[in-house]
């Protein structure tokens, strides 16, 4: 049986191993005159870091020093606005896998006994949907991204797409707001509902009647779900209890609403700013937790944050532009 000391000479070892492969491994194309690693570099080495220096105690430490609540404190209900979490024991959540979800901002639209359901807000696609009101208008919105669920890369017959798209408000437009009055997302008599949940019929009869513009509404096809057992554990409450999201207490979109339809449809050109607006909207939510010391990646300069930009970047760039089947 080893002690601690001798624990950390042993991962340190494994560690030092892995770099000498790397070296080894290294391509000169790959790697500038000023030592900058390439991206997969990077990447592995967070990865290596993480199997080999994050210990079981270091997450139970970490996860008990961020719920500073009681766990009945964590009260999530339909209309709950979730964003991911920055960093969890100095690395983003979703660095090395599920990238789509780095810095999602998150309305729940279903929580029951079995699962939590959630639409991620801040992922344009390559893809829109053209609205034909009853007078003859033709608006065209962009269709978001909500989750790996139900998402148009799964195969669905064509004629049922428009199925499958669900159609989202937020307005401080009074009569706009006594239209959609019916269907508030949340159910709190203590707070003006902040998004409503439309019909297509709802969206195009607003439109003509000239109640509503296209900026107060949002489309978005697929959606996130995270199961229970049988105990009712798990959902979205257990990840934000393990740290990957944070509930927003006093949520907002007088700032984050204009960034997400400030977003264009997905493409390689638009790339870059509709990044920069996502991370946008989701810093205009601001964090209950302490900021956490962030680090750079093990023998670069790289913060590990921006690696993390980056890889919910190449995410896009690989599952919604390059049409790639996400699993």
């Amino acid at each position: 049986q080893h002690n601690k000391s001798d624990t950390s000479i042993l991962r340190g070892a494994g560690f030092e191993m892995w770099e000498s492969l790397v070296q080894l491994l290294d391509d000169d194309d790959e790697k500038s005159s000023s030592g900058t690693h390439s991206f997969s570099d990077l990447m592995l080495k967070e990865w290596a870091a993480e199997m080999l220096f994050i210990t079981k105690d270091d997450i139970d430490n970490y996860y008990s020093s961020q719920n500073n609540e009681d766990d009945d404190e964590i009260k999530v209900q339909i209309g709950s606005i979730i964003r991911a979490a920055d960093l969890t024991l100095s690395s983003p959540p979703f660095l090395l896998s599920e990238q789509f979800l780095h810095k999602s901002i998150i309305t729940i639209i279903q929580e029951n006994d079995d699962f939590s359901i959630g639409l991620i807000l801040n992922l344009p696609t390559t893809e829109s949907y053209t609205l034909t009101t009853p007078n003859g208008k033709q608006i065209e919105f962009i269709i978001r991204y909500g989750g790996i669920s139900g998402n148009y890369n799964d195969d669905f017959e064509e004629e049922e797409q428009d199925e499958t798209l669900i159609w989202l408000s937020h307005t401080n437009n009074e009569a706009l707001q006594q239209y959609l009055s019916g269907n508030p997302l949340n159910n709190d008599e203590d707070n003006d509902p902040l998004l409503y949940i439309c019909t297509e019929e709802q969206v195009a009869e607003a439109m003509d009647t000239g109640i509503a513009k296209a900026d107060d509404f949002m489309l978005i096809q697929g959606f996130c779900v995270w199961e229970k057992d049988n105990n009712n554990v798990g959902g979205i409450t257990e990840q934000i209890q393990a740290g990957k999201f944070e509930i927003i207490k006093k949520p907002s979109f007088d700032d984050a609403w204009p960034c997400l339809q400030s977003q264009n449809k997905l493409s390689d050109d638009s790339l870059n700013k509709n990044v920069q607006l996502s991370i946008q909207a989701w810093n205009s939510f601001t964090s209950i937790y302490a900021a956490t010391i962030e680090r750079s990646v093990y023998g670069s300069n790289r913060m590990v944050s921006d690696l993390a930009n980056d890889a919910f970047k190449n995410w896009l760039q690989l599952f919604l532009i390059g049409d790639i089947e996400y699993e």
